[in-house]
């Protein structure tokens, strides 16, 4: 916790994660108190359960600043985010965009689908001047059912900063 991981604008390019069991699939599993910066993903295949993003599964109480994905796929039973499974506990999400995505959330239970970020589990989390433009973004399951463009799905109080945009 409370480190900082700079990517130093380098991509990431081809990856493929698959698998089931581990409670959040991304190129970095969980982020808790800690700052990832300057990162792009491109053209990466990913499908896990339950949940899966790009590159950040669970960001809880950390910042993610200045990162991206182009041309991914996800694929997972219950949270699917471009970028981000699942925000919570006054975590930033800032300057950050997802190109080209296509994501998919099918399960059995309450499925979450969005082209940046797959649920915003906490209204003190921020997410500032940041964009999507997916390809597509699925959701069906036997319970709620929430999908967007930028935001599957949170709790109702969450309100956005400042300057976001999606384009479905």
């Amino acid at each position: 916790t409370n480190c900082t991981y700079d990517g130093g604008y380098h991509v990431l390019k081809n990856l493929k994660l698959e698998g089931e069991a581990i409670d959040w699939w991304g190129i970095f599993s969980k982020i808790d108190g800690s700052t990832i910066q300057c990162l792009g993903v491109e053209n990466a295949k990913l499908a896990g359960d339950p949940y899966a993003a790009v590159l950040v599964g669970l960001l809880k109480t950390g910042t993610l600043r200045e990162c991206y994905s182009l041309d991914c796929s996800i694929d997972t039973s219950t949270v699917s985010g471009g970028l981000v499974g699942q925000i919570m506990d006054k975590s930033t999400v800032e300057r950050c965009y997802s190109l080209g995505a296509n994501i998919r959330g099918s399960g059995s239970s309450a499925v979450h689908a969005g082209g940046l970020i797959g649920v915003m589990a906490s209204a003190s989390s921020t997410v500032a001047d940041c964009y999507s433009i997916p390809y597509s973004v699925n959701a069906n399951g036997d319970e709620t059912v929430r999908c967007g463009a930028l935001v599957g799905g949170g709790t109702s109080n969450f309100s956005f900063a400042k300057q976001n945009y999606f384009y479905p």
